[in-house]
């Protein structure tokens, strides 16, 4: 890959780099016949020889790579390669019963599960910084925003307990990929296992236990559920992370002002304090969207193996992995660096016209009044006050028709009082997240 540093991590880069990818090509050809020794079809030294000099091998990544382009797959350039540097020994061991498919997607699969448990720190790393916030912020009052519009009190603690709830879900649904998605594939030319004679399925489940991978219930060169299943779930998982950074940025603007981020600056403006991490999230998330979106509508693989829809799979699975790990670590950045204002989201939410409490308003009518009533009198309310220049609390206190006790008006204008069921759900984001592994 050859991925932009700004929008990918050195340490993913390095696990999809080509001679990572020839390194793990090499294992899953070293495995294979390991496993084929154990069953006679292949010399234990024929075998442990083949292991030998592939360790000892310097192989070109990027001359293997650019072979494939008239061999259409890297495997046989590969192949070719060993063939000139492998003793007879060696080589009798090398490449028994398999197919080039058989060899890239179990390498793949070695690749996305080294990934997914990079990708999981920096998201495990995020969520526990959103608790750490959630808990200390139970209680700090904020506006709530719909349709980016002022709407209701709500705490900043509910806001991150959201974030940390998301966050948790994604955390779990990606555990349970990366055990799916761990799983070998071997099959042989078109899935039968025909060229290993009578050994095909003994040889898989050595093979899985030479890799440590699950064993699957049959070959599935062409059904690439398990492969589109992830990157989807990568894509909506970069999407929640890039809702955060949205967030996190659209309260930290100046005229908001009710986190503080660190940032960057302008090449122009030297006053500029810039929502890079947040940037980075965002527009990362949205390249993964693309390379998942092509996999994803790309499932009409022909017959026993595709013609351009497998393919594709290599250089979108990297890009996102890659671009995945940009999202999650500049996310975790970005929220580690984060700095609640309550003072101004308590001053935000205090300049707003005391409308706001207009439903709480009507809530506590329904009793005396049922829905309907309430709703258009309080709607009648809001306009009069509105037309006066004077606030819903006086002209609902001055109102005949408004059956309530002067503190019962006065606690229907207290926003700490119309949170509802905030703190409750507070806990159990914390408590879901709390039994994460």
């Amino acid at each position: 890959m050859n991925t932009d540093p700004l929008f990918s991590t050195p340490s993913m880069a390095a696990l999809f780099s080509p001679h990572m990818r020839i390194q793990n090509l090499l294992a899953v050809e070293v495995a294979l016949a390991r496993a084929c020794a154990t069953v006679g079809l292949v010399t234990t030294a024929d075998a442990e020889a083949l292991r030998d000099e592939c360790e000892a091998m310097r192989l070109d990544p990027h001359a293997i790579f650019a072979s494939a382009r008239t061999s259409g797959t890297p495997i046989i350039p590969l192949l070719a390669a060993l063939e000139q540097r492998l003793s007879p020994k060696a080589s009798r061991a090398l490449h028994v019963g398999a197919t080039s498919q058989d060899i890239l997607d179990t390498a793949f699969a070695l690749h996305m599960r080294a990934g997914l448990r990079e990708l999981r720190r920096d998201l495990k790393r995020a969520a526990l910084r959103c608790a750490t916030l959630a808990d200390r912020h139970r209680s700090t009052l904020m506006l709530g925003r719909t349709l980016l519009q002022p709407a209701l009190p709500i705490t900043f603690g509910l806001k991150t307990a959201q974030w940390l709830a998301s966050l948790t879900r994604t955390i779990r649904r990606l555990d349970a990929a990366t055990d799916e998605i761990s799983v070998l594939q071997l099959g042989g030319a078109v899935g039968t296992l025909a060229a290993f004679g009578d050994h095909g399925l003994a040889v898989v489940d050595q093979l899985a236990i030479e890799l440590d991978l699950a064993v699957p219930d049959l070959p599935s060169h062409a059904s690439r559920d398990r492969i589109t299943h992830l990157l989807g779930l990568l894509d909506g998982a970069c999407g929640i992370a890039a809702k955060i950074a949205r967030d996190v940025a659209s309260l930290s603007q100046a005229e908001i002002g009710e986190v503080r981020i660190a940032g960057g600056g302008s090449s122009a403006m030297p006053h500029k304090h810039n929502p890079v991490d947040a940037m980075i999230a965002i527009a990362s998330a949205r390249i993964v969207h693309g390379h998942a979106s092509t996999v994803v509508g790309s499932t009409e693989h022909e017959h026993e193996r595709a013609l351009g829809a497998w393919q594709i799979e290599w250089v979108a699975i990297p890009a996102v992995f890659e671009h995945a790990a940009a999202t999650f670590e500049a996310l975790a950045r970005l929220l580690t660096g984060l700095e609640p204002n309550p003072e101004r989201m308590l001053a935000n939410l205090r300049t707003q016209p005391d409308a706001l409490m207009a439903e709480a308003l009507a809530t506590a009518l329904l009793p005396s009044h049922g829905r309907t009533e309430a709703y258009r009198l309080v709607t009648e309310l809001v306009d009069v006050a509105s037309s006066r220049g004077t606030s819903l609390h006086a002209t609902a206190a001055a109102d005949p028709r408004i059956a309530l006790t002067k503190d019962g008006i006065d606690d229907v204008f207290d926003h700490s009082r119309y949170l509802g069921a905030t703190s409750t759900f507070i806990e159990r984001a914390l408590q879901h997240c709390g039994t994460l592994p």
